[in-house]
């Protein structure tokens, strides 16, 4: 029995939204999209990071300029460490202002860093950590991993310091990190 043309087509309709589906479905899953956030209560972090202050309104492009230089010096070897963005959420900031700190958590003493780099000091006796290993297409948004660590925090009884170190691996896995007081 042959099928008419509107049932042909709902059948095509119907087969080719399944496929779609199941594509989108393997993909989400290769990228990790079902890995859990590891998140945690951590003792002990002290951190030296050298790198530059972007700080005002509509400063993606400059965020951008200054995050892609210091991968690249990262990558090439020209600075050693961890690459870490530290976004500080202070009260004194007004409206959409940001305050982000760019830089490379240093792994040992060094002795030469270029010459327009500050130097930040964060240390704290207990740390809350989320490690994200997904790829970063299928990552949460960090508020939603803040939240998650706000809520372990005060489960410990804990207050954060109103500051995120969002450290960048080279397997595109990111490790955040906020300090208690």
């Amino acid at each position: 029995m042959a099928l008419s043309t509107t049932k042909e087509k709902y059948l095509y309709w119907g087969i080719s939204f399944i496929s779609i589906t199941v594509i989108l479905f393997v993909i989400y899953f290769n990228l990790g999209g079902f890995n859990d956030v590891k998140a945690g209560k951590s003792s002990g972090s002290k951190h030296s990071i050298a790198g530059k202050w972007v700080i005002g309104e509509n400063v993606r492009k400059k965020e951008s300029e200054v995050f892609y230089t210091l991968k690249q010096q990262v990558e090439l070897g020209e600075l050693q460490g961890i690459l870490c963005m530290v976004d500080f959420k202070n009260d004194t900031l007004q409206g959409n202002e940001v305050a982000h700190f760019f830089g490379v958590i240093l792994e040992n003493e060094v002795s030469a860093l270029p010459a327009e780099f500050d130097i930040i000091e964060l240390n704290a006796e207990t740390t809350y950590k989320a490690s994200l290993t997904m790829h970063p297409i299928v990552m949460p948004n960090t508020e939603t991993v803040e939240k998650q660590l706000q809520d372990i925090a005060a489960s410990y009884g804990d207050k954060l310091r109103p500051l995120t170190i969002e450290m960048f691996f080279e397997d595109n896995s990111i490790m955040v990190e906020m300090l208690a007081y």
